[in-house]
């Protein structure tokens, strides 16, 4: 693609899109909240991850797609943990507000870049982790928490 017009297009539409994913996202926060008024936690999630798991099954179906061993015993293992993973998540944001649990779940992503550290043992190079810092600055003011750092300034002023 050497159309500059047609690439100037492409990363509006791309943006775009990111940013009805990132709202469907955050939007999902209030309304699990607000169906757990109605239904336990697991019985949601199992809900939640059977629609799913009949849905990829289906698009399998359809595509004529096989199974093979050395894909599903990887695939269930990392699905009983993603499940582990949003029924914590879950269970928490019964005792917490959406906007809580946005904010942890939020800043659990903004740390991949640290974990590269970690797992790979490979510096992150200073985008991403600058990257990391604004979005977590963001989300801290997204989430109500810009009056946690106003009081948190005015205290250490006082000092």
């Amino acid at each position: 693609m050497n159309n500059p017009s047609q690439e100037k297009s492409l990363k509006i539409f791309s943006e775009g899109i990111l940013l009805v994913i990132t709202l469907l996202w955050g939007a999902t926060f209030v309304i699990v909240k607000e169906s757990l008024r109605e239904i336990s936690s697991t019985l949601f999630l199992t809900m939640r991850f059977g629609l799913a798991s009949l849905i990829l099954l289906t698009l399998m179906i359809l595509r004529k797609r096989k199974f093979e061993r050395r894909t599903l015993i990887p695939g269930v293992f990392l699905g009983v943990l993603l499940f582990l993973i949003f029924l914590t998540q879950t269970i928490g944001l019964k005792y917490t507000t959406a906007t809580n649990s946005g904010f942890i779940t939020g800043s659990s992503v903004v740390m991949v870049p640290f974990f590269q550290l970690l797992i790979q043992k490979r510096r992150p190079t200073r985008g991403p982790v600058i990257g990391s810092v604004l979005v977590f600055i963001g989300i801290l003011f997204l989430s109500g928490g810009g009056n946690t750092i106003s009081s948190f300034l005015r205290q250490f002023g006082s000092y």
